[in-house]
């Protein structure tokens, strides 16, 4: 069985930190053209799931692994299979054929399948599954039954299940690099899973998803994964981290329409062109822990020859802007 992803999405709100962090539909789903870049992490010791308001969740223990995942968003007709999800509005791709099918209503957010055109796998869930109301506060929860058949040239499976969440938690995360997130907002999610037909299985997993009022998306993922076949059960545990979480840039602060980042991928020069063909004050790149890797002031460039490849995010301020964006390195 494949693995299953399941997305929860969140755009920050602009209160007062004062304030605990509320989700709305104007404010809190995903934005097509927007990419987000999920470092996993490892750790030694039980991490911080405590719930209830005023809380300090320190995550700064965790420590970095090798995977990335980029997640993008765009659009349905953008897809291949397009046509099999005639309700969706936004499509998360996972990289190469792993596309996510997302609706948006006027008061929630559903699952509404997945797809990889590669393998002709293809996932549709005729009752789709809410992962938040609008709004959503501390101390609101939800339980939403879901179905869906999934499918490939060999094999035919039938899910049921249900998705239930409650924001469960009120208080400050410390990243693994120590940067720190005032009025965050914990939502713990339960998903169960039984699937029949050509295989039978059961599965549970048990997220815990931090927002920060600062960044749109998730700043931190705890996974939980239980999947039972027969006699056999196996156990999972997943952290990743939102690198822009790291350098603790708000999302109001971003104006990436206005910068351009080119060539990306790059190689050994990334080339920064603002309006009016200004003047950086200042770029900086961070690597997927949130370290200063390079740089400069008063320039347009930055010389990447001396790092090495992977993925970084770019920091380029100008004036009262600043703008973060990603770029890929290449050898």
């Amino acid at each position: 069985m494949k693995k299953i992803y399941f997305l929860f999405i969140t755009i920050s709100i602009g209160l007062n930190v004062k304030a605990q962090l509320t989700l709305t539909k104007t404010n809190n789903q995903p934005v097509i053209g927007d990419v987000v870049l999920m470092a996993d992490y490892d750790s030694t010791t039980a991490v911080p799931k405590a719930t209830g308001t005023g809380m300090n969740w320190n995550y700064s223990s965790l420590t970095v692994a090798s995977f990335t995942e980029n997640l993008t968003y765009t659009t349905v007709a953008s897809t291949p299979n397009a046509s099999l999800f005639p309700t969706a509005n936004i499509v998360l791709s996972r990289g190469g054929n792993n596309f996510e099918y997302y609706n948006n209503a006027a008061s929630n957010i559903a699952y509404v399948g997945m797809a990889d055109p590669s393998s002709t796998n293809v996932t549709v869930f005729s009752n789709p599954g809410t992962f938040l109301n609008w709004p959503t506060a501390f101390g609101n929860s939800n339980t939403d039954p879901f179905t869906a058949t999934d499918s490939s040239p060999t094999y035919t499976d039938n899910w049921n299940g249900a998705i239930s969440f409650t924001a469960t938690g009120a208080g400050t995360v410390t990243m693994p690099n120590g940067v720190k997130h005032n009025n965050c907002l914990q939502v713990k999610t339960i998903i169960t899973l039984t699937t029949t037909g050509s295989s039978s299985s059961t599965m549970t997993l048990i997220n815990y998803e931090y927002y920060s009022s600062l960044l749109r998306y998730p700043i931190l993922r705890l996974e939980y994964q239980t999947m039972k076949q027969g006699t056999v059960t196996n156990t999972g545990f997943n952290a990743s981290v939102n690198t822009a979480a790291l350098t603790g840039i708000g999302q109001n602060e971003l104006s990436k329409a206005n910068v351009t980042l080119y060539p990306n991928p790059a190689k050994d020069m990334i080339n920064v062109q603002l309006p009016g063909n200004a003047i950086a004050e200042k770029i900086e790149m961070f690597d997927v822990t949130g370290r200063l890797v390079l740089s400069s002031e008063n320039v347009n460039s930055l010389n990447t020859s001396s790092i090495t490849k992977g993925i970084y995010l770019v920091k380029v301020k100008n004036g009262n802007s600043v703008t973060q964006k990603q770029i890929i390195i290449t050898e």
